[in-house]
C-alpha cells in the first residue's frame, strides 16, 4: 500500500476512535471464567489506508503491572468499523483493587497512529475493579 488515494491525496492522519466499552468492569480472579473482559473499540474511522489496530492498557493499583487488549483488522482498506472487539485477561494472582486506564492506541495501514492518554480524553474509560479470590494459603475462597 502506498498511502495515496485514487485522488492523489496522501494518508497522514491516524484513525479516530469514538469510545471504548467493556462487558464488565468487575473482575474476580478466583475462576478462569471470571478473569476475562470483552473490550469493544467503537466507531473506528480512517480516511484512506484503512484501520490496522486499536489497543487499550490498564495499570495495576501499585503501578507495577499492566494488562492490555489489542484488536486488529486483517482485511485491506477497511475505512470504518462500528466495533472491533478483543479480550483483556487478568491473571489468577492479579492485584486486588482499582486498575486504572493508562492509554489507548489506534493506527492505520499506512502506519499513522495516535496515542490517547488520560488528559487527551473528555470521557476517560472507567476503572476496573479486581478482586483476587486467592487466599494467603494458596487455596481459593
Amino acid at each position: 500500500m502506498n498511502g495515496t488515494s485514487d485522488d492523489g491525496s496522501s494518508d497522514n492522519k491516524a484513525p479516530t476512535l469514538d469510545n471504548v466499552s467493556f462487558s464488565t468492569t468487575n473482575v474476580n480472579t478466583s475462576k478462569a471464567s471470571t478473569r476475562w473482559i470483552d473490550v469493544s473499540f467503537n466507531n473506528l474511522t480512517d480516511d484512506i489506508s484503512g484501520i490496522a489496530n486499536a489497543s487499550i492498557t490498564y495499570q495495576s493499583p501499585s503501578g507495577n503491572n499492566y494488562v492490555s487488549a489489542y484488536a486488529s483488522v486483517e482485511a485491506p482498506e477497511v475505512l470504518s468499523k462500528s466495533t472491533l472487539i478483543d479480550e483483556m485477561q487478568f491473571s489468577e494472582y492479579a492485584e486486588s483493587g482499582n486498575w486504572t486506564f493508562n492509554y489507548m492506541y489506534v493506527s492505520d495501514k499506512e502506519g499513522n497512529s495516535k496515542t490517547y492518554f488520560r488528559n487527551d480524553l473528555d470521557n476517560v474509560p472507567p476503572d476496573i475493579t479486581v478482586v483476587n479470590g486467592t487466599s494467603d494459603d494458596g487455596s481459593s475462597d
